[in-house]
């Protein structure tokens, strides 16, 4: 046998078993599942995810906002001090840590 011959019949040879292999894999294989609904709920759990994270940031930010205004004044922790109220100073001074 000549080496072209035997190139022949295993070019022959190759093609004969990618054929049985794509009959194996449409008989034998199932098909896909759809994963529409999957994405689906996925894609409703992230815009409930955003919305919240920016609810939630939204919130931050008005507290920061809010209490960073006390931290940044010095005139109004001498008010509270020289009134008494250090109690009410300090639960501020509290939340803004937390």
């Amino acid at each position: 046998m000549s080496s072209i011959d035997n190139l022949a019949f295993e070019a022959n040879r190759g093609v004969s078993l990618l054929q049985s292999i794509a009959t194996l894999e449409q008989e034998v294989i199932p098909p896909p599942l759809s994963q529409e609904p999957y994405i689906a709920e996925l894609k409703s759990q992230l815009a409930s995810l955003k919305a919240y994270r920016m609810e939630v940031s939204q919130e931050r930010r008005d507290q920061r906002t809010h209490l960073g205004h006390l931290r940044d004044s010095t005139a109004k922790k001498l008010a509270y001090r020289l009134t008494g109220k250090t109690d009410v100073l300090a639960d501020k001074v509290s939340k803004e840590e937390r």
